[in-house]
């Protein structure tokens, strides 16, 4: 746990798929009483691994993850929730659009650390809500090391 000290910023609480991170972060948190002086993100990713090869995300299996990381968090509202791995956007983009128009989440976003998804990527972007955000993305993916 970073000290309060530095404030908004939690390591390695990224996904309920990451063991017991989430809530070992809440708990910690809530027993220091810097819960509100923390940046929470967290990913979704209802697909796993399968996912990778073009597996679809179940809905229902999406939104109990979210709600789980809610609830290992201790929190209303999240700071950053993410579509992991370019993974099943189709389904799992609309669910986290939902939470953030509901005023749950913050900032959303997609992850990909994986060269071959950097075109999906830029294409998952556009499906974001500001005009800048994309633009930003798509410089900074243009300006990676081509293979």
């Amino acid at each position: 746990m970073i000290p309060a000290s530095q404030p908004r910023r939690c390591p390695d609480a990224e996904s309920s798929s990451y063991g017991a991170s989430e809530q070992v972060a809440g708990d910690i948190a809530n027993d220091l009483g810097i819960r509100d002086r923390i940046f929470w993100a967290t990913k979704v990713n209802a697909a796993g691994r399968e996912g990778l090869s073009g597996a679809k995300a179940d809905s229902a299996k999406a939104r109990a993850q979210i709600e789980e990381s809610f609830r290992k968090f201790r929190l209303a509202k999240i700071d950053l929730l993410q579509v992991h791995d370019v993974v099943d956007v189709a389904t799992h983009l609309p669910i986290v659009k939902e939470l953030k128009a509901a005023g749950r989440v913050h900032y959303i976003g997609i992850t990909s650390t994986r060269e071959n998804q950097y075109q999906e990527l830029i294409g998952g972007m556009g499906r974001l809500p500001t005009a800048e955000h994309r633009k930003r993305m798509i410089a900074l993916v243009d300006s990676l090391p081509s293979a």
